[in-house]
Order: C-alpha cells, then sequence, then structure tokens
C-alpha cells in the first residue's frame, strides 16, 4: 500500500500544490525546502488502514499568506524545521471494517464490486 502512494509522481502532485498557492494566492513557500514522507498504518484489527502525506522543512519557513478576498490582513505561519505539513489523507477499509462502519450510520452494504485481483472496491450503500 505504501509503494501506491509514496513515489515520485505522487510526491510531484502534493509539490504542486505549493506552486499553486505561490501563484494564485501569493504565497512563500520554498518548494525545494520540504521533503516529503509518506506514513501508512493498519488499525489494530486489520479492518481499516491509514496513509497520511506530509511535507516537512529541513529548516524554520515563515510563510506570508497576503490577504484574500478583500481581507484586511494576512497570515503569517512560522513552521519550525521537523515540523509536518499534513497535506493528504487517504483512508483504506476492508469489506468487514465498512461494513461495520456503515452499520454505525444506520446503513448496509447492498453492492461491492472490484477488480479482477480484488485490489479496489466500489461500494454501494444505503439507509436503512
Amino acid at each position: 500500500m505504501l509503494a501506491a502512494y509514496d513515489n515520485p509522481s505522487t510526491e510531484a502532485f502534493y509539490r504542486n500544490l505549493f506552486r499553486v498557492f505561490n501563484r494564485e494566492l501569493g504565497t512563500n513557500f520554498h518548494n525545494d525546502a520540504y521533503t516529503c514522507t509518506v506514513t501508512w498504518q493498519l488499525s489494530p484489527g486489520g479492518e481499516e488502514g491509514l496513509i497520511e502525506s506530509y511535507f516537512t522543512p529541513s529548516s524554520p519557513q515563515h510563510i506570508v499568506i497576503p490577504p484574500i478576498d478583500g481581507q484586511q490582513e494576512g497570515v503569517e505561519v512560522e513552521i519550525g524545521a521537523g515540523e509536518g505539513i499534513k497535506v493528504g489523507n487517504s483512508v483504506k477499509f476492508t469489506r468487514q471494517g465498512l461494513e461495520t462502519l456503515l452499520h454505525r450510520a444506520d446503513m448496509a452494504l447492498c453492492g461491492w464490486f472490484t477488480d479482477s485481483k480484488g485490489y479496489y472496491a466500489l461500494a454501494l450503500a444505503k439507509k436503512l
């Protein structure tokens, strides 16, 4: 699972966020000052897993976000060396784990469609 998110393509996708923020909002992120880190954690029961993606600077960063949409003031943020900025979360569920969550929400699984290897699934649920 980790290899699906910890790769150059996904890192480039997330790095592009800084370029877009700089271009569209006038921020001053220094894209090359950050290292991408991706973690994978499986829940104790194995019914779900969590991918988290962070960008962590190697030196302190002072980020300036100019006023947006008529605001009087912008925002300034200090990011310490080694302090991660979470840029992505992706939760993965087993069928059993999803059925448990749906039950808690007063819903039921009424369809489960997978690829030929069972790597991916599309779930169809309904309110009880």
